[in-house]
């Protein structure tokens, strides 16, 4: 399939799409009408921003593929998080594998970060553009993925269980206080046993 750069947002699509499904480019006629066009979808205001560009990069700064299932594309975040985990264990497989020089090791440590760097930037830029594009018209919007609640969730569990360590030696009495101590022995624990203690 042929494909060209959207003008606005560089998004590679595809060569027969009127409109860039990221941004909502709209593209112009082969006459060479591309600036009318430009200047055209760039006068229009949307009616109503169906998603927030920030707060969709923000979803992806927190959490792999979050930014996408903010936008309703279950699939897209899917194939990130994929990719990420793939990169990981491919990278873990590697340093356990490759027993070769601390040089080789930190070569390989350093090219799964720099791996997982660029796709979760990737994912943040893809969740900004796909957000523009869904409030410029450009990109249809099916409502958020039923994936969207799992990170939510962590994030809110996660948030409420530092909320309950922090405040525990200053309400000892509150509900649910009880659990702290067994997440400091289990810490204690396995901090001694992976030391060999």
């Amino acid at each position: 399939m042929e494909l060209k750069p959207c003008p606005e947002c560089s998004q590679l699509t595809a060569a027969d799409n009127d409109a860039c499904p990221y941004c909502g480019h709209i593209f112009g006629k082969p006459d060479g009408n591309e600036r009318h066009a430009t200047r055209t979808s760039g006068s229009r205001k949307p009616k109503m921003e169906l998603r927030n560009p920030l707060v969709a990069a923000l979803c992806s700064f927190l959490f792999l593929g979050w930014g996408q299932w903010y936008n309703g594309r279950t699939l897209d975040g899917i194939y990130i998080i994929s990719a990420s985990v793939g990169i990981l264990v491919v990278g873990a497989l590697g340093m356990f594998f490759i027993k070769s020089s601390s040089l080789v090791l930190t070569v390989i440590a350093a090219a799964t970060g720099l791996g997982l760097l660029g796709i979760w930037v990737y994912s943040i830029s893809n969740a900004y553009n796909t957000a523009r594009g869904i409030n410029r018209g450009g990109t249809r919007f099916t409502g958020k993925s039923i994936l969207f609640w799992m990170p939510a969730t962590l994030w809110a569990m996660a948030i409420g269980v530092i909320i309950l360590i922090v405040a525990t030696p200053v309400y000892p009495d509150m509900p649910g206080a009880w659990m702290v101590p067994y997440f400091t022995r289990a810490e204690s624990y396995f901090s001694l046993d992976i030391l060999g203690l």
